[in-house]
């Protein structure tokens, strides 16, 4: 009888244990989708920028490029590859956002903290290895007074600027205190899938202004530049270094709405252009912390985002208030967002653990509708 006791106890403790090994947690269904390419190691992204035929995603040391759905990239000897990635050759520092036009990169230099090199951005990972391939500046080299390359930090903006001409700006600080920076315009040439950079011509420009920054302000603002050496003046930089005072103040942020661009001095005040930054007018207050988040556009509206959270923002017609709403973002919580691009009916969004995405018209889905249709009944 004792025999018969012990073995169905043993039989009962079996059953538990059983029980337990073929419980499982079921899987979420994340509104925002995570990219494998970017798992693990290689999810550390800094920026990203779309194209009409790529969207380019950096990393502190590797520059990705991914092409359309069912289209093979052209820039591989290997067929059938959507994306492909190339090392940069420098592992730039995680602190710092480094700009990414259509045809160039600019990033550190492995010569040195006085250079900065400017890089073409299609070539296959060799291209990046060599020297001849892109341009190694030396900023020291430029002038005696000359004293350090300034940054900002990734959160602030990029360091240094490109425009769609295949222009840069570069900056550097020079005795006693004094802002000043190198507008460089660049020739790229084609050699089958190998691209090469070169220096057409270069142009001095200088600010009448000491520079009183602890961050340096600088925008693209049209093909024009928009740099902040103090916290009373902005200038304006043309295309063909031509350099005017545009605002008696310093803008802490500044992005493109609808047909003009709008810009937040540090008092929380907006002021507004509508000939690409020759001149500014006052024109509304602006929300506490407004000058903390990030601005871009997706779907010709005007997305803001900080963190992990995604907005929607619409402003009144005369500026008298906004109308912000916050987006779906399941999937993204607890990651740093650093840039939202739009590519290939996707919103493709880089954050410092990897490039998540969904469909361009699922984009818009607010958070609150969301996390309604997952109440249970």
């Amino acid at each position: 009888m004792k025999n018969i006791l012990l073995l169905a106890l043993i039989c009962i403790i079996y059953s538990c244990t059983d029980e337990k090994i073929i419980t499982k947690e079921v899987e979420k269904d994340f509104s925002w989708q995570s990219h494998p390419q970017f798992e693990y190691g290689n999810g550390f992204l800094l920026n990203s920028y779309a194209s009409n035929d790529f969207c380019f995603f950096m990393s502190n040391r590797d520059i990705y490029s991914l092409v359309k759905e069912g289209e093979n990239h052209p820039y591989t000897i290997f067929g059938g590859v959507q994306i492909i990635g190339s090392y940069l050759g420098i592992e730039n520092s995680t602190q710092l956002k480094y700009p990414i036009s259509e045809n160039l990169i600019i990033t550190s230099s492995d010569k040195g903290e006085d250079y900065v090199a400017i890089r073409p951005i299609h070539s296959p990972w060799e291209q990046y290895q060599s020297q001849s391939s892109h341009i190694d500046i030396n900023l020291k080299a430029l002038d005696e007074d000359y004293l350090y390359v300034p940054t900002k930090g990734r959160k602030i903006g990029l360091e240094h600027l490109l425009n769609s001409k295949d222009q840069a700006l570069l900056f550097y600080k020079v005795k006693p205190n004094h802002l000043k920076a190198l507008l460089v315009d660049i020739n790229i040439e084609q050699n089958g899938t190998s691209f090469t950079a070169s220096v057409d011509k270069t142009k001095d420009i200088s600010f009448e202004s000491d520079y009183e920054q602890h961050h340096l302000y600088s925008y693209n603002i049209g093909d024009n530049f928009l740099v902040c050496p103090t916290n009373e003046h902005s200038y304006l930089i043309t295309p063909n270094g031509e350099v005017q005072l545009a605002a008696n103040k310093c803008f802490h942020r500044l992005y493109k709405y609808k047909d003009f661009y709008i810009a937040y001095d540090s008092k929380s005040v907006g002021y507004i252009s509508n000939n690409e930054g020759l001149s500014w007018e006052h024109k509304f207050e602006v929300p506490d912390n407004f000058y903390l988040l990030n601005y871009t556009t997706i779907d010709n509206k005007l997305v803001a985002f900080y963190n992990s959270q995604i907005f929607e923002l619409e402003w009144a017609n005369d500026f008298s208030s906004v109308d912000y709403r916050t987006l779906d973002d399941y999937g993204l919580e607890g990651k740093e967002i650093t840039s939202i691009v739009e590519f290939d009916n996707r919103v493709y969004i880089s954050t410092l653990s990897g490039v998540y995405y969904r469909k361009l018209e699922d984009f818009f889905t607010l958070k609150e509708l969301r996390e309604e249709d997952q109440e249970p009944a």
